[in-house]
């Protein structure tokens, strides 16, 4: 398993356990959300650091929770399956891929001018995933507060961010990544989450 498809897999357990969080809570880690929901926009890249520059340490503690205590993050890890059903129907239909392609490049210009955590953009984004990603016959079932899930602010923010999980999902698929190659190299998903959280540590500022 290589670095470049732990640096995807571990964006879309970014993505899913974000969702997580604003069905429990109604928000989240601004910097985490706004490093997922740019990555659906990188419809090109020429690496997979494009997509995901930053250290996606929110993800990178998502991830070894789930290592850590399964049993406490059964909502994350029933998500974590029901994304990667989603990506390989999603697959298997080019003309929604095409079409979902098209409609990010339109919407594209606008998110990098105003921000892809912008209210506009996030209700743009959930409106696609709406019309394309729900139409699948396999739903990602997401549970949390009544109180939030009942909020159209929130429902909207969660379908954003399942569409950065599924483009992470997408992008690991296309790395090679593969279940049978994830579960013999645990121990590597580890070890690279806490490497990249000791440097995100060793890059923030002293206190003056």
């Amino acid at each position: 398993m290589t670095a470049d498809e732990i640096r995807a897999f571990v964006g879309m357990l970014q993505a899913i356990g974000l969702v997580q969080r604003v069905a429990n809570h109604g928000d989240g880690p601004a910097e985490a959300m706004r490093e997922s929901l740019a990555s659906i926009f990188v419809l090109d890249p020429r690496t997979p650091e494009e997509v995901f520059p930053g250290p996606l340490a929110f993800g990178c503690r998502t991830a070894l929770e789930l290592l850590e205590r399964p049993a406490r993050h059964r909502p994350e890890l029933a998500m974590s399956a029901a994304v990667l059903q989603v990506e390989r129907l999603f697959r298997r239909h080019p003309k929604l891929v095409e079409r979902v392609g098209q409609q990010l490049r339109e919407l594209a210009p606008l998110a990098r001018e105003c921000g892809p955590d912008d209210p506009r953009i996030i209700e743009a984004l959930a409106l696609l995933y709406q019309r394309t990603i729900s139409t699948l016959p396999v739903r990602v079932v997401v549970k949390g507060d009544p109180r939030q899930l009942s909020r159209p602010s929130c429902i909207a923010t969660i379908r954003a961010l399942l569409f950065a999980a599924l483009r992470a999902a997408v992008l690991w698929r296309q790395l090679g990544g593969r279940r049978w190659r994830l579960l013999w190299h645990l121990g590597r998903l580890r070890r690279w989450c806490r490497t990249q959280l000791a440097r995100a540590a060793e890059e923030v500022p002293p206190l003056p």
